[in-house]
C-alpha cells in the first residue's frame, strides 16, 4: 500500500510549515574518522561535498525546506594540517553539513586539531587506537568558550587487560580534577562491549579501587606498610625525599588545580590522598 500523501501542505501557514520542517530533522552521526586528512592543495574555488555523510534530507527536499533549514546547518570540514601554498580564496576543503547543536560528529584523534568547528560542537565521538591521544588534543577541549556537552572516547586498541582504562585517568584528571573543571560529560568506551566504561562519575572510584588492589599485592603480608602508604605523606620536606616521591608514584597523589579567583578553604593544602576522601572535599565528585 502506498504511503498517504498530504497534498494541502503548501496551503498551511508558513510558520506552521516551518515548524514541521524543524520537527522533521532527526539528529545524525557524521563520521569523518575514515577520511584522509585534507593536506593537498585544491585549485577549485567552489566548496565540494565530502563523503562523511550525505546532505540532510531537509536540505534537498524542496526549495522552501532548504531555505529555512540551512540556518540550522553549518558547512564543516577538515582543514589542511599545514598552510597551503595557494591563496585561501582558491582553496576550499570538502565540506559536510552538520547541525552543531544536535548532530554527533565522529573524528579520529589526529583530526581534532583540524576540524573546522570544534568549539561549536555539542556532541563529539573521538576514535583512538593507541590507548590515548595527544595531551595537546585534550587541552583543545578545555579551552574557554567550548560548547561541548557530551564527549565519547572510543578506544579501538587491542584486546584489553583488566586496567585498560588506566591511560585515560590522566585525561579525566585534566578535565575534572580542579576548580576549572570542564562542563561536558566524558565517557571512555572500549570496543569490547563487556567492559565497564570510564565516566565522569566513576573514574576516581575505579582508579582508587585498582590502586588499593595493587598495594595489597605489593605489600602482601605487611599491613603496616599499606597503612603507612594509605595514610599519606604529611611532610613534603622529609629528609628521605626519594621515598616520599616513590610513595607519590605508587599512590598517584594529586594536587587539586586552583584558579586565581578560587575561594576554596584548602587552596594551600598539600596533596590529597588517593585513598581517603573526606566529606565535602574536592575529591567528592
Amino acid at each position: 500500500m502506498a504511503s498517504p500523501k498530504f497534498y494541502p501542505f503548501m496551503r498551511l501557514p508558513l510558520e506552521l510549515r516551518q515548524q514541521i520542517w524543524e520537527m522533521s530533522a532527526d539528529p545524525r552521526e557524521v563520521d569523518f574518522s575514515q577520511l584522509e586528512d585534507n593536506t593537498t592543495n585544491d585549485s577549485r574555488r567552489q566548496p565540494r561535498p565530502c563523503a562523511a555523510a550525505a546532505p540532510p534530507p531537509l536540505l534537498t527536499a524542496c526549495t522552501e525546506s532548504r531555505a529555512h533549514m540551512q540556518r540550522f546547518y553549518t558547512q564543516t570540514s577538515l582543514l589542511p594540517s599545514h598552510a597551503p601554498q595557494t591563496p585561501p580564496s582558491e582553496t576550499s576543503p570538502p565540506y559536510c553539513w552538520v547541525n552543531l547543536a544536535a548532530d554527533t560528529v565522529r573524528l579520529a584523534d589526529r583530526q581534532l586539531p583540524t576540524f573546522s568547528h570544534l568549539a561549536a560542537l555539542r556532541k563529539l565521538v573521538v576514535e583512538t587506537r593507541g590507548g590515548h591521544f595527544e595531551r595537546s588534543s585534550g587541552l583543545l577541549l578545555t579551552r574557554p568558550g567550548m560548547a561541548l556537552q557530551e564527549l565519547t572516547i572510543l578506544d579501538l586498541g587491542p584486546s584489553p587487560e583488566e586496567s585498560w582504562w588506566f591511560p585515560w585517568i590522566a585525561y579525566m584528571e585534566l578535565f575534572y580534577y580542579g576548580c576549572d573543571a570542564v562542563a561536558f560529560d566524558t565517557t571512555v568506551l572500549h570496543h569490547d562491549d563487556g567492559l565497564e566504561p570510564l565516566t565522569r562519575e566513576n573514574w576516581l572510584r575505579v582508579d582508587r579501587a585498582w590502586r588499593k588492589k595493587m598495594l595489597a599485592q605489593i605489600f602482601e603480608g605487611h599491613p603496616e606498610l599499606i597503612e603507612e602508604v594509605e595514610g599519606g605523606v604529611e611532610d613534603e620536606d622529609d629528609e628521605d625525599a626519594e621515598n616520599v616521591e616513590w610513595l607519590r608514584m605508587v599512590t598517584c597523589w594529586r594536587r587539586w588545580r586552583h584558579v586565581d579567583e578560587c575561594a576554596c578553604a584548602n587552596k594551600k593544602a598539600g596533596p590529597v590522598s588517593n585513598f581517603h576522601v573526606s566529606e565535602g572535599s574536592h575529591q567528592d565528585m
